[in-house]
């Protein structure tokens, strides 16, 4: 899921749900990370978005989707239920991301159908979301990435189901003012040579220039883990495979967009599972932050990965 890019009043302040049940809460002016509980501790994979005041968590699971929807209030570090922003349809692992004044939730399963194609859209200012049924994505898929520089429109690749580690390599692109998803042409595909869009990579970063897919694992059975990303820059719509690398190699790490100039990603199935890495937008260049290491008093790996991010940028 993807942040807004909107910056608010607000501390720089982020939280992630990971798969299974820890939560923890990133304060990015003090570079600290502490356990949180402010989402139902039973559901994850949520489609969680934000503007800079607060936070909406929707779906999830655990087995068939749950139809559960919560808000984050960021100045006083508070949730409530928040039944009106419900999808109509219960639905977990959705792609999602935040204009200035809604979000689109798109995607997911855990459907009586399955895996869908659908976008839905969430008005910040009546806590509401409805369907669009003329906005659907291209294809059916869940876990999808998403980024934008918060202007016009923002954009949507990668996610799952696939037949391959370059599977679903088309960029898509949704106007905020009129809700219209289109499919961008060939020359904005994700670099596919040498296997560089794997399973699980890890978007949810981006500035106002351009936005990242990082780490990953491939083949399908997610064998081989990389740490290799690449970037798309939104002035001429266009992906590159970066001559950097992260500290090491990812899978299903949370992205978090911190402020103008960073990104973090956090946890992740990798070992160490509890590393917090900052990229630097400026210069796509990766370090460690020690002082953010998730909590490491909580569980095992399995319950620092697959999170649902939200920060109040």
């Amino acid at each position: 899921s993807m942040p807004s890019v909107y910056v608010g009043e607000n501390k720089s302040v982020g939280y992630t749900k990971m798969y299974g049940a820890t939560e923890f809460k990133f304060d990015f002016d003090t570079n600290t990370t502490t356990a949180s509980s402010l989402i139902d501790s039973t559901v994850y994979t949520q489609g969680s978005t934000s503007n800079p005041s607060y936070a909406w968590y929707v779906g999830g699971q655990p087995g068939p989707a749950v139809s559960n929807s919560q808000k984050i209030t960021y100045a006083t570090d508070t949730s409530a239920d928040n039944p009106s922003s419900r999808v109509a349809v219960a639905r977990h692992t959705m792609g999602a991301i935040s204009g200035q004044s809604h979000s689109y939730l798109m995607g997911g399963g855990g459907t009586p159908t399955g895996y869908v194609s659908t976008t839905s859209k969430l008005t910040h200012s009546n806590d509401t979301t409805v369907d669009l049924p003329g906005s659907h994505l291209a294809s059916v898929r869940y876990m999808i990435s998403t980024g934008h520089g918060g202007g016009a429109h923002a954009y949507m690749f990668r996610g799952m189901p696939g037949t391959g580690p370059n599977a679903h390599t088309k960029t898509e692109r949704i106007t905020f003012a009129n809700d219209t998803t289109s499919t961008l042409p060939s020359s904005s595909n994700m670099v596919t040579t040498l296997d560089k869009v794997p399973y699980w990579g890890c978007g949810n970063l981006q500035c106002t220039t351009h936005c990242y897919y990082a780490g990953g694992a491939t083949p399908t059975g997610g064998a081989s883990i990389t740490s290799t990303f690449q970037k798309l820059t939104f002035s001429n719509e266009t992906w590159a495979v970066s001559p950097s690398y992260m500290t090491i190699p990812y899978r299903q790490v949370t992205g978090l967009t911190a402020n103008s100039s960073k990104g973090y990603v956090a946890g992740g199935w990798n070992t160490p599972a509890y590393k917090v890495d900052y990229i630097t937008f400026a210069d796509d260049t990766w370090a460690t932050e020690p002082s953010m290491t998730l909590p490491s008093s909580l569980p095992g790996s399995t319950n620092a990965w697959g999170g649902s991010s939200a920060t109040c940028l």
